[in-house]
């Protein structure tokens, strides 16, 4: 038995390509494998990936040619192979949150899990691959609870910078991503009286977040309404395009005013956004912040490392053949 990771990041290839890539839903890639052994796909806005055991790379690779309609030996330029040791090691760093473009961002173990329950409904995942996805959430949990890696005080900051720039209290807010900071941001949003609601390609990502926050989850295709609506819109997604821009907001026909605070990453909103005049984008002190959160978080990555090497150190003595090619 060999376990196989295929990875695609959407900055290897296209945003056409990688669309093609990904599946309208997990159902449709359990059914389109269903001669293979134990599977898990894993799939967010940014990656796609699936974890094997037994199969060939080349066998993989032509299931998902024939999904994308991209050729095998294009595919095979495009996604990352890992095997054995590397494999449990990339998917515990993911889970831990330090294999993201975004340190911290503690929505990718929803992510993790949730692609874990989705195998398991589909009768894909079995002993070996519920053990290695297991073990990688409880390297998360680890991670999350002994060390700063998602720590930070950016949200408090990026709070101060809203609240000057508009009172909360009965105000409609809408969070559009999951990202960690945006959570936090709209958690203490609540504490001022805000409505919350929660917004979110992924509709299951949208609700976990609503949960933990005590908001309303939106589907992505009611997300015009819901922003003709907002008093207020947090961007906290992990995109490397922007998602919010003049033509998106022109077009919602808006009369009241919109207060933009963007705690995206990569900066997902337009800065062209404050040229429209119902629009107030409060971002030039939430951006120094930023890199000063980010810096932090960096210093905590050797402490994640090591509860990466003890986790999958007792992985390999439950289940040493995970490691062999």
């Amino acid at each position: 038995m060999t376990l196989l990771c295929l990875s695609l990041h959407h900055i290897r290839t296209s945003y056409k390509n990688f669309s093609r890539v990904r599946f309208s839903s997990p159902s449709s890639f359990y059914e389109a494998t269903q001669s293979f052994g134990e599977r898990v796909l894993f799939q967010t806005g940014t990656r796609v990936e699936v974890y094997t055991t037994g199969d060939s790379t080349s066998a993989m690779l032509k299931v998902l040619s024939q999904h994308s309609g991209i050729a095998e030996e294009e595919l095979s330029k495009l996604f990352m192979v890992y095997s054995a040791s590397d494999a449990v090691k990339h998917l515990f760093r993911l889970a831990c949150c330090i294999e993201s473009r975004v340190l911290g961002e503690t929505y990718i173990p929803w992510q993790v899990e949730a692609a874990l329950e989705q195998a398991k409904a589909a009768g894909a995942a079995g002993g070996v691959l519920e053990k290695l996805f297991g073990a990688s959430l409880q390297a998360s949990r680890r991670a999350i609870k002994e060390t700063g890696i998602a720590k930070g005080d950016l949200h408090s900051r990026a709070l101060k910078a809203l609240r000057a720039a508009s009172e909360l209290e009965g105000k409609k807010v809408i969070l559009y991503g999951a990202g960690l900071t945006g959570r936090k941001v709209a958690k203490l949003a609540k504490q001022h009286g805000a409505s919350i609601a929660v917004l979110n390609r992924n509709y299951d990502i949208a609700q976990r977040c609503a949960h933990e926050i005590g908001a309303e989850a939106i589907s992505y295709e009611e997300r015009n309404d819901a922003l003709r609506e907002a008093d207020v819109l947090v961007c906290a997604t992990l995109a490397s395009h922007y998602r919010v821009t003049p033509e998106l907001l022109a077009k919602l026909e808006r009369e009241k005013r919109l207060v933009i605070l963007d705690v995206s990453p990569f900066r997902n909103v337009s800065p062209e956004v404050a040229k429209l005049d119902f629009v107030t984008l409060v971002n030039g002190e939430v951006a120094k912040a930023a890199e000063e959160n980010l810096k932090a978080m960096r210093a905590e990555v050797p402490k994640v490392e090591g509860i990466v090497a003890e986790e999958m150190a007792k992985l390999r003595a439950e289940l040493p053949e995970l490691f062999e090619v």
